[in-house]
């Protein structure tokens, strides 16, 4: 079983705004020989429409995910497989699209797509102050709370301060560390000269360890001071003047890449010292004479935008600067800040690609693969959400219900589930490329791949209403029983779904060299070892002549829809979304390090190990309730189950969700049927007209509506219909 990861529950509303601007001349990186080689889809250019979601009262929700917090785990040895039959796939598909660097599009159609950028809300629900008044200049917000007067503008020289005041010595050092780095990023301060030295690959610690080290350690006056004299005797001869020991400040400043991550740790860790760094860089581009240090501080100015906002305080300043500043440059940097605003601060420092398309002025194009073996192009930036990634898929592709869908990537053996909430996909991007350096490889190089999958299904899914939906989750559950993700319990029951999947390929081309191709590439292994292939092809045409004689008219579709419903009900314990949870206290026992499923039928609660420990079913639920890290379930019979997760957002949203579902189609069903019997209502039919899985919960509660004391609340002497 794949593992899992949580998901956020806001929705972000998203309009359409300005356009992408011109084009960022790349030669201020000509230091770095690798360049983002990807260009816009053929249809990018096309006309773009609008899209809004709907929005819940959680939309401003400020993330504050953990700082660095892993997403990629050790998998299960069945997503081993999983991953390694989808990694298969995807090598031997050449269609040009590796890690987002890929130019062509051939397998998937569907309208333009719309740029992240450009569907970033205009009129943010963050309040700012009027950046066109008086009050809200860069040069006034410098004159006001710089701590030494008249240093708004262009300079090399060292600071002997912070520009804004700290409280905390760890902040006060990190901010003259990072106006070196600064420098050194904008070309305004040579990087120092280490000589010939060999560095082995991999032996570094990442830049998130790096950062986390430095701020837990206890710094004096002294160090202070200390530090001080080392930055004048730096400033003097910075390529050779042998200064080392500086706090905050590696040793080997690494490439512009590792320096860009680490200048932008420090303010994804520190929400201290956030606005120091918009203002170091803000006064680099003040009266700055030259060009190529100019882009470079655009640049990092936008990546700055695309992980964390300053605070309300500088914010009107800040927007006041953008506006005053070239639209070239500047439209995009508000546009990612605005987002910011909305999505809160991310987790991991930007990534390569990010790196790459920041510095040369286009969007980030990310490959999406699909289980009907079809896979596309998506446009992103820095602050892109899986949710906004899911809406662009489902756009495109035609999907109208998009309940269940989410995002899953993989590395190496490793596979995880984004969801569908508010986590940011380029953050999962990013973790994957810094796994993939600490393995001694280059971030470029990363091998990692998304996947749009059915996650879990809602007790009211029905496979006819959304053909494409029901398309993709049929290649899903198929290929899942070939590399035996989903396992039929019976021989009966593999040959039926042989023998239905032929069908829906062939389409009454039943050619017996066809045919054993076929089982020879779909059977799981284990039935190929346990039979014989004549075996099963004798079995699988016997089935064909009884399942689709000739005249019956079956459809393909219809078989899908079949399939699709067969495994909603199968396999929902393997079609749920999971959380772990650290502590699940429950009247009978106390379960450190469980898993909770949430799936269509119930609550799943299961060990370490995943074995199934316990159960709640929706009928039994009379309330959900959650605090800050433990969301608590109420039985109706009293029953209290208490469950500790990192997950305590998402986990009770979800459950809540389909239990509120399912109350309203229970209130409606009673309401009909005045409990007479489903389906033999007196004054009307609609009760026949519900859903199956409404019809049972009914049964069940009139068998045991006394323990349920609820229902009363729902109950009506007659029916409403006339």
């Amino acid at each position: 079983m794949a593992e899992r990861r949580s998901k956020n529950i806001s929705n972000i509303s998203v309009t359409k705004e300005r356009a992408v601007p011109s084009k960022i001349s790349a030669s201020a990186f000509d230091d770095d020989d690798r360049h983002f080689d990807t260009s816009l889809a053929a249809d990018e250019t096309s006309n773009r429409t609008s899209i809004k979601r709907g929005s819940t009262s959680t939309d401003i929700a400020e993330l504050n995910p953990k700082f660095g917090t892993s997403t990629l785990s050790k998998s299960a040895p069945i997503a081993e497989k999983v991953a390694a039959a989808l990694n298969e796939q995807a090598n031997a598909e050449e269609n040009g699209l590796t890690n987002g660097n890929g130019s062509t599009d051939r397998d998937s159609e569907g309208p333009s797509s719309i740029h992240s950028d450009e569907i970033a809300s205009s009129s943010s629900s963050f309040e700012l102050s009027d950046p066109s008044s008086s009050s809200s200049s860069w040069a006034k917000f410098a004159q006001t709370y710089f701590q030494t007067k008249g240093c708004h503008s262009y300079s090399c020289s060292s600071l002997q301060q912070p520009l804004l005041p700290k409280k905390d010595r760890s902040d006060h050092l990190a901010s003259l560390a990072s106006w070196v780095t600064i420098l050194r990023i904008m070309g305004d301060l040579p990087d120092a000269d280490v000589g010939d030295t060999l560095a082995v690959a991999g032996t570094a610690p990442a830049v998130v360890t790096t950062v986390r080290e430095y701020f837990q350690k206890k710094y004096t006056k002294k160090d202070i001071e200390e530090t001080q004299k080392r930055y004048s005797e730096l400033f003097k001869d910075p390529a050779h003047s042998g200064v080392t020991s500086i706090p905050f400040l590696p040793e080997r400043s690494g490439g512009m890449l590792d320096k860009v991550q680490y200048v932008t740790a420090l303010g994804i860790y520190r929400p201290e010292i956030r606005d120091e760094l918009y203002c170091q860089v803000c006064r680099q581009l003040t009266n700055n004479p030259s060009r190529n240090s100019t882009v470079r501080g655009w640049v990092l100015l936008s990546l700055f935008a695309g992980s964390f906002a300053p605070s309300e305080r500088l914010a009107p300043s800040f927007l006041q600067f953008l506006k005053d500043s070239s639209p070239v440059f500047a439209e995009k940097v508000e546009r990612l800040v605005r987002r910011t605003f909305i999505s809160g601060t991310r987790g991991f420092p930007p990534s390569w690609l990010e790196f790459q398309a920041a510095k040369n002025g286009k969007p980030i194009l990310i490959p999406i693969a699909l289980m009907n073996n079809h896979r596309m192009l998506v446009t992103a930036d820095s602050v892109t959400t899986v949710q906004e990634l899911c809406h662009q898929i489902c756009d495109r592709i035609g999907i109208t219900d998009d309940s269940g869908f989410s995002v899953y990537i993989t590395l190496m053996q490793r596979i995880s589930c984004l969801g569908h909430g508010l986590h940011r996909i380029m953050d999962a991007v990013a973790e994957c490329e810094q796994n993939t350096k600490q393995m001694g490889m280059r971030e470029s190089s990363s091998a990692w791949r998304l996947y749009f999958r059915k996650e879990y299904f809602v007790p009211w899914h029905n496979a006819k209403l959304d053909e494409i939906s029901t398309e993709l989750v049929y290649h899903q559950v198929m290929r899942g029983i070939s590399v035996g993700e989903y396992k039929c319990d019976k021989e009966e029951i593999l040959v039926l779904m042989a023998a239905q999947r032929y069908f829906c390929e062939s389409q009454d081309s039943f050619e017996p060299m066809n045919l054993t191709s076929f089982l020879n590439s779909w059977l799981p292994e284990e039935s190929k070892k346990a039979k014989d292939m004549a075996f099963w092809e004798e079995q699988v045409k016997k089935a064909i002549k009884e399942e689709f004689p000739k005249g019956k008219k079956v459809t393909a579709e219809s078989l899908r829809a079949d399939i699709v419903t067969y495994a909603k009900d199968k396999w929902h314990s393997q079609f749920s979304r999971f959380y772990d949870a650290s502590k699940v206290i429950s009247p009978a026992m106390t379960l450190q390090n469980g898993i909770v499923g949430v799936n269509s039928k119930q609550i799943d609660i299961m060990d370490e190990k995943e074995n199934a420990r316990n159960h709640l079913t929706f009928l039994e639920i009379g309330t959900v309730s959650r605090t800050r890290n433990s969301t608590t379930i109420t039985t109706l019979s009293g029953e209290e189950y208490v469950m500790h997760s990192n997950h305590s957002e998402d986990l009770p949203f979800s459950s809540y969700t389909i239990l509120r579902r399912i109350k309203a189609e229970i209130k409606i069903c009673c309401s009909c049927s005045g409990f007479i019997p489903v389906g033999r209502c007196n004054r009307c039919e609609c009760s026949q007209r519900r859903f199956s899985y409404i019809r049972w919960t009914l049964r069940k509660l009139y068998r045991c509506r006394y323990n349920y004391g609820h229902v009363q609340t729902y109950r009506q002497d007659k029916c409403d219909a006339t």
